[in-house]
């Protein structure tokens, strides 16, 4: 088993929702065929 280490700067962010909150889909990025991995970035006095 093995790691890898995705750093935030060289995600691909966007914003796809009505709230405007940004997020990366990482299921690419770590080769997962069978999982969805989303990272959302919520903004301070975001909900």
């Amino acid at each position: 088993m093995g790691f890898r280490i995705l750093r935030v700067a060289d995600q691909e962010w966007r914003s796809t929702n009505p709230l405007a909150v940004v997020n990366t889909n990482l299921t690419s990025q770590l080769g997962f065929d069978d999982l969805a991995l989303r990272l959302w970035r919520v903004s301070p006095g975001r909900r």
